[in-house]
């Protein structure tokens, strides 16, 4: 594990499935925001289930920008959907 400068390691968001969690995770590097992904949902201990929520992890001194990207992700999303 990389050092994280001394910053908790904090929850951003909960991607519906894996697909959307590694394309958010992506986002974030992109933007220079390193993140993991912890998987959720039943089963978490023992396999990571590509269906079950994902949590988007990042260093605590980041989650606030990490946080307004995925919102923007997530209101473009969804303003998307609801013209289409």
């Amino acid at each position: 594990m990389s050092d994280t400068g001394g910053s908790k390691i904090v929850q951003v968001g909960v991607a519906p499935n894996e697909a959307i969690a590694l394309w958010w995770k992506d986002i974030l590097g992109e933007e220079g925001i390193p993140s993991f992904i912890r998987p959720g949902g039943i089963g978490m201990a023992y396999f990571s289930n590509a269906l079950n929520e994902q949590y988007i992890m990042v260093r605590e001194d980041q989650s606030e920008l990490a946080l307004e990207i995925l919102n923007e992700i997530t209101n473009a999303d969804e303003a998307e959907f609801s013209e289409g």
